[in-house]
């Protein structure tokens, strides 16, 4: 019980901070201010940032990271000691984040938010 807790605090904490002082401080994208986040996700799965409606995405990035991080808090907490939680933690942590932004990226390129989609499939035809 106390672990769920500690997760649930922790997303609701990480999910009051990305409303108040990142989606409130950028209501509309600007590459040099955007977060490192949204940089990842333009760069790797070449989301089209005129496409997305960007308060919502925002919103679904915030969400995405309050849950990765609860999610490898309430794992953590499972381990008694507390050298060995950070290490996990740090260990666990980027392989999350990667695979929640991969399905975020798919979902993206699925819904058509992407740059150049038909030259993109063109390029996996000839591969």
């Amino acid at each position: 019980m106390k672990n769920i807790l500690v997760a649930l605090l922790a997303f609701i904490l990480i999910e009051l901070y990305y409303s108040l002082f990142v989606i409130r401080k950028n209501k509309k994208y600007d590459p040099d201010k955007a977060t490192s986040e949204v940089k990842l996700l333009v760069k790797k799965y070449n989301v089209d940032m005129k496409k997305v409606n960007y308060y919502s995405f925002m919103k679904t990035v915030a969400l995405i990271n309050a849950l990765d991080v609860a999610l490898v808090l309430y794992w953590v907490t499972f381990i008694n000691k507390s050298n060995i939680e950070c290490i996990v933690a740090i260990v666990l942590i980027i392989p999350v984040i990667l695979i929640s932004y991969a399905i975020f990226g798919n979902y993206l390129k699925k819904k058509g938010l992407v740059k150049n989609e038909r030259n993109e499939k063109n390029k996996r035809n000839r591969k």
